[in-house]
């Protein structure tokens, strides 16, 4: 059983604002877990820690590539030393493919192209860093398209706000999802490799929560697996089409290949 009793923000535990909890059950085992339920409040100080990093002079938008290079390649390294830890081959809704990658293969295959100074350099000025990405993970396949999506936001050098989805009703005191301990378990790689603060941040939270981060004024890019038209999440009350030029589908093409759909 892995107990978590706080959240990942601005590079270290943070104590949420809300003591509530829900127990992880495993599909496969039983129950694995337990984890706190951000808040609004959570989200806003998940948002500041990114935007800390986008706009202070020494955050994670403003070092070199070779500088975000050698913290990635830490990181992953993290990551694989807790591979053994990490989910495998069952989910909530859709199983992860058998030959899916590792957590740190996904990892590097992102970090590798930032090795490639010369494309890096290339590449992100002509586009320019788009500032603070919000994730909204998707409950299919969870740890490989939340992880890809993680991976491609940091190497442009843009801090993520993820929000993990723990599908739950109001009255429920457990969610059944073998992957949500995978985003802690990120959280600890973090820590342990001393990833800058405010790059990357984890609050998990019901799917209403997700409507929350999508709205935040302070975010700049929404990455999301879905159709932004249809789903009640990407256009909940409020919405606005001035909103819908922050939403990008994310994919990535092969591995060292990030890329994104057309907004």
């Amino acid at each position: 059983m892995r107990n978590y009793d706080n959240l990942y923000i601005d590079g270290a535990w943070a104590t949420p604002s809300s003591l509530q909890t829900i127990t992880i059950v495993s599909t496969d085992s039983g129950p694995i877990g337990t984890m706190p339920l951000a808040q609004r409040a959570d989200v806003d100080a998940a948002v500041d820690a990114a935007r800390r990093a986008f706009e202070g002079p020494a955050g994670w938008a403003r070092l070199t590539p070779a500088a975000r290079a050698e913290a990635l390649h830490c990181f992953s390294d993290a990551v694989d030393d807790h591979g053994a830890e990490f989910a495998r081959g069952s989910g909530p809704a859709t199983p992860q493919p058998a030959a899916a990658a590792s957590p740190a293969q996904l990892l590097r295959s992102c970090d590798d192209v930032i090795d490639n100074l010369h494309t890096v350099e290339h590449v992100c000025p002509a586009r320019g860093q788009v500032g603070v990405v919000g994730v909204v993970v998707p409950w299919s396949f969870p740890q490989m398209q939340g992880f890809i999506t993680i991976c491609t936001a940091l190497v442009a050098g843009c801090p993520v706000a993820v929000k993990p989805t723990a599908v739950v009703t109001p009255y429920s005191e457990a969610v059944f999802d073998d992957f949500l301990p995978d985003y802690f378990l990120l959280a600890e790689a973090a820590v342990e490799s001393r990833l800058p603060a405010g790059a990357l941040n984890i609050v998990p939270g019901i799917p209403a929560l997700g409507a929350y981060v999508v709205t935040h004024s302070r975010i700049d890019r929404i990455a999301l697996t879905g159709h932004r038209c249809r789903s009640p999440v990407i256009r909940p009350p409020g919405w606005t089409d001035s909103l819908a030029g922050r939403i990008s589908e994310w994919t990535a093409t092969r591995p060292g290949r990030p890329s994104r759909l057309p907004a």
